[in-house]
């Protein structure tokens, strides 16, 4: 009832008759606000608009939230049979697949993030020498450095040239995507060709300027992890934990 009494206040269109009709099944009534919250959020992701909370669902999280209230009520109210049949079946598939039904990986390889790297610090004019001519140890250092201080590396958009426009749009188009769909609809960034932590720097210093990692740990922000996996790293995923710092 409570959790009803949310979705009304959250759902003001909802249709008179429907709460009407339904006042005296919940379950129906309950069932009427997750469609409707889905129907939102088909709606949203089609405008590419961002996350209405109460109004649409931004994760899997959120609707398995619901049919989980659904599944105490049952079990609690003589209705285990249904709790363990037909709606465990939709949680489990809802589990797996989520509301995007797959994930995207990306991949990229390492070097065209040091050229990014390059143009972005070599404009600045801060160190004697190119970044290029940058022994890993120099990079590591400098990456650090610049992953965890305050400023903006760059400006949106970022004055590169065309290749280098190109890698760093990938950035700011995971972005863009996480926020119009799902968090989890790109789990993981993947740095090809991956020799040092050098590689792994460059790669988080990219995403933190597209706001993919926050350093200092806000929660629900790109985590990153490094993988190794078949001659790769795994740069960051999705995280609903604080972010974390590569070691």
């Amino acid at each position: 009832a409570a959790s009803i009494e949310v979705d009304l206040v959250n759902l003001p269109g909802l249709d008179p008759r429907v709460k009407e009709l339904n006042s005296a099944e919940p379950m129906r009534l309950k069932l009427t606000c997750i469609k409707a919250k889905l129907i939102n959020t088909r709606a949203r992701v089609n405008a590419e608009r961002h996350h209405e909370p109460g109004r649409d669902y931004s994760s899997r999280t959120e609707l398995l939230a619901d049919l989980a209230v659904i599944s105490r009520s049952l079990q609690q109210n003589g209705g285990s049979l249904a709790a363990r049949g037909v709606l465990a079946t939709a949680q489990r598939a809802l589990a797996v697949s989520g509301l995007t039904t797959a994930y995207m990986d990306i991949r990229e390889h390492s070097e065209a993030h040091h050229r990014v790297i390059g143009q972005l610090i070599d404009r600045l004019q801060e160190h004697a020498a190119p970044y290029s001519s940058l022994d890993r140890d120099e990079r590591r250092l400098l990456l650090s450095t610049e992953l965890t201080s305050h400023r903006p590396l760059t400006t949106l958009p970022a004055p590169l040239d065309a290749d280098g426009s190109r890698t760093f749009s990938v950035f700011t188009e995971i972005k863009a995507a996480q926020e119009t769909y799902v968090p989890e609809v790109i789990v993981t960034y993947i740095t090809s060709m991956t020799m040092g932590s050098d590689d792994i720097l460059a790669a988080a210093v990219l995403a933190r300027e597209a706001g993919l990692i926050d350093v200092y740990g806000t929660p629900g922000d790109a985590e990153v992890v490094p993988s190794r996996t078949s001659g790769s790293h795994r740069c960051w995923r999705p995280s609903t934990n604080s972010a974390g710092l590569p070691r």
